[in-house]
């Protein structure tokens, strides 16, 4: 299934916003300073996936390119949402995929406000204005929250479903958020 989506990793429509994202220095952002920062990647298309921050742990057990994409194909729940978006022919050429955050947090803790605002004040609203989405699919409440209550976002619809992680912490859930995303396709 990596070579499937390979060139959705590499052909992405925001490169030009590597470098920064790279090399920012935001004091806000106590990241974690063993890994890189994430980039977003994919078409610039009608879809935006969003998660929340890049998980530390994970990333620190991973060494191939692939883990450093949001929602690896290498570990279990990247892999479980590639594996979704697969069985419900989900259209993959135009998604975008992100997070909230660029960086991982100290001991994966949960982003404060005042990092989430600073990550999408500086890169997540480029993100967002170079792909012109119709729809942005969050993974998990806080990811929908925090997007939502920023009111910057006329006309886009937001929507909410299970996080890949707590699927893979209660796979009794897989058939249903296998729906969740159904239904976002058929909607499209």
């Amino acid at each position: 299934m990596i070579d499937k989506y390979k060139n959705v990793v590499e052909d992405s429509a925001t490169r030009f916003l590597d470098q920064g994202i790279l090399s920012c220095q935001e004091d806000a952002c106590l990241v974690d300073k063993e890994l890189p920062k994430l980039l977003g990647f994919g078409k610039s298309g009608k879809i935006i996936v969003l998660g929340i921050a890049p998980s530390c742990i994970r990333r620190k057990e991973e060494k191939t390119q692939y883990a450093m994409s949001p929602f690896s194909l290498v570990n279990t729940p990247g892999y479980l949402l590639w594996k979704v978006l697969d069985e419900v022919s989900f259209p993959v050429a135009d998604i975008y995929i992100t997070n909230l955050m660029k960086c991982s947090t100290p001991k994966n803790r949960l982003p404060t406000e005042q990092e989430l605002d600073t990550c999408f004040n500086s890169w997540l609203s480029q993100e967002i204005a170079i792909c012109n989405p119709e729809i942005i699919i969050c993974l998990g409440k806080l990811a929908f929250d925090s997007i939502a209550k920023l009111n910057v976002l006329d006309g886009v619809k937001i929507v909410q479903v299970y996080h890949h992680s707590f699927i893979v912490r209660d796979l009794s859930k897989f058939e249903e958020w296998r729906q969740q995303w159904n239904l976002i396709k058929n909607g499209l």
